[in-house]
């Protein structure tokens, strides 16, 4: 005799536990936001939508089984639902399925319901009510365990890598010993198994301790691997499991090759440091030929140009020394002179940031409406920069707010554009 806690596999209540607390966090998280919680209604109104379609679609086309329908079953289906103490028996509707699968349980609305694949439940045509029976009981065991009620609230959690799969084989471990338990047919349960392996046709025909051994043969990395990534155990370990769990003397002894484990999980770690440096590798060359490429430093993020075309002026500006500033503004040819990128030192002290340098250039006669190549003035950089303290220097040292380039902008436009509505109402004031 077993209590319905014997029944539950040993970790999915454990897993059930750390995919409420991740998938609570994440709902949690996208409700404190209006854009979150658009997306999760947007989500819940999509899977509501296609999971009813996909369900009434059933329901129009699949025979119904009752008391008028198949009734001999529908009599047994009851009594496996009264000794489950479902507080009433879902809705059984058989389909063709091409072979696909044999069950599953679903949810209508707030009605329960089982689905039986007509190539297994022909089977009761073939002395084959012990297995039906089973695949039946073990669908109401994902009911009566709110596998299927609660898959809406551990939605965010099922899609965690590993996590959400293994307790989906958890699930499926509890609801074979469920199955076998509440149809009262370990022989069924056992066969029911053995047809997802090979078809209605063939299952007698099995030798079922040989396919059970079959798991000491395939051990190694990717067996263990391929069972990490399922959703269900591999039929051999579920045969075995129940066999074992209801103490059957005929049940032999397997074993799981601990080499493969091992080499899984080094296979893991390297795949996952591989990854981590290919993206970090990435990164580092997009970071050198695009964000960097001569604007920032490897070591700070402070600009750096490429220096052909530029006069020692240029050059006093980029180093920010001052001292060499003053000296060579004293040549009043440099002072206006452009680079290959049309940059002239002031250009180059607005997007340094520079105060102190853009103030002397300034008062040494720097011209303030010099367009670089990229049709940008000094004035429509430091706006770019949102740097409100350079555009009232500017402005203050002549600096002609209307100029426009080819696209239309002014330096107002673009602290429109940019959303700077304090250089933008400075601008428009001055």
């Amino acid at each position: 005799m077993y209590s319905e806690n014997d029944l539950v596999y040993r970790r999915e209540d454990l897993y059930f536990a750390l995919l409420l607390i991740f998938s609570i966090m994440v709902y949690i998280a996208m409700l404190i936001s209006i854009v979150g919680i658009a997306i999760l209604a947007g989500i819940f109104l999509f899977y509501w939508f296609i999971h009813n379609l996909s369900m009434v679609n059933i329901r129009k086309n699949g025979v119904k089984v009752s008391e008028q329908q198949f009734s001999a079953f529908y009599a047994q289906a009851r009594e496996v639902a009264e000794r489950m103490k479902l507080k009433e028996v879902p809705d059984i509707y058989v389909m063709q399925s091409g072979g696909v699968l044999n069950a599953f349980a679903a949810r209508f609305g707030l009605k329960n319901m089982v689905v039986l694949y007509s190539d297994v439940f022909a089977l009761l045509e073939e002395q084959g009510e012990e297995e039906v029976l089973y695949i039946l009981a073990h669908e109401f065991a994902h009911i009566k365990r709110k596998h299927v009620g609660y898959g809406w609230l551990l939605m965010p959690g099922l899609i965690l890598p590993f996590l959400g799969n293994a307790y989906s084989r958890a699930c499926e471990f509890t609801c074979d010993r469920y199955g076998a338990y509440y149809s009262q047919s370990f022989e069924g349960a056992k066969n029911a198994l053995v047809i997802l392996a090979i078809g209605p046709q063939l299952y007698r025909k099995v030798d079922q301790t040989v396919f059970m051994q079959q798991i000491s043969a395939e051990g190694g990395m990717f067996s263990w691997m391929d069972e990490l990534m399922s959703t269900h155990p591999n039929l051999p370990r579920r045969i075995h499991s129940v066999s074992a769990f209801f103490n059957n003397e005929d049940t032999p002894e397997i074993q799981t090759s601990k080499r493969g484990i091992v080499l899984g999980i080094a296979g893991l770690v390297l795949a996952s440091v591989l990854l981590f440096a290919g993206v970090w590798w990435g990164f580092k060359q997009f970071e050198e030929s695009f964000l960097l490429n001569g604007i920032f430093s490897d070591e700070e993020l402070t600009y750096t140009y490429d220096t052909s075309g530029m006069n020692e002026l240029m050059l006093a500006v980029v180093e920010g020394d001052m001292e060499a500033l003053k000296e060579y503004a004293a040549d009043t040819a440099m002072l206006n002179e452009v680079n290959d990128e049309g940059y002239t030192a002031l250009h180059l002290a607005v997007m340094e940031s520079n105060h102190e340098a853009a103030e002397y250039l300034l008062t040494q006669g720097a011209d303030p409406n010099t367009m670089d190549i990229y049709e940008f003035t000094p004035l429509m950089e430091a706006v770019t920069y949102d740097d409100l303290l350079m555009t009232e220097l500017l402005l203050t040292y002549g600096a002609d707010k209307t100029i426009t380039n080819s696209q239309g902008y002014d330096a107002y436009g673009y602290a429109l554009d940019y959303g700077y509505t304090d250089i933008a109402q400075y601008i428009q004031n001055f």
